[in-house]
């Protein structure tokens, strides 16, 4: 099955977190220039595409599987989660507007991490 840490092992922190800022980024079914620089902030366009690449081959369950399986790895304490929270909340509202099916998405989010 696509979407599991094994097949992942070399995913960093920062390769993970462009990748769950892809996921958020798309819950408004476009993804901005803005949110494009915010993710580069913190990773570099190379490895940005590769995690891109990744992302765009899984359907949205094997994407929620792909999160699921590395919050361990890299939020396993109520402080990491709640950072990853802020940096998901950022992606949101850095096109200027925060809109319902984002709020949804991050109060999905939420419970999964």
């Amino acid at each position: 099955m696509t979407g599991t840490v094994e097949q992942h092992p070399k995913w960093n922190y920062n390769e993970f977190l462009a990748f769950i800022l892809l996921y958020a980024s798309a819950a408004d079914m476009q993804f901005s220039e803005a949110e494009r620089d915010l993710i580069l902030q913190k990773i570099d366009s190379e490895h940005l595409a590769c995690v891109q690449s990744e992302f765009d081959k899984n359907n949205d369950f094997e994407r929620i599987n792909i999160i699921s399986s590395y919050r361990q790895k890299f939020y396993n304490s109520p402080e990491k989660k709640a950072e990853l929270l802020v940096r998901i909340e950022e992606i949101f509202e850095v096109d200027g507007a925060y809109e319902q099916t984002e709020h949804n998405l991050f109060m999905m989010l939420r419970k999964l991490l």
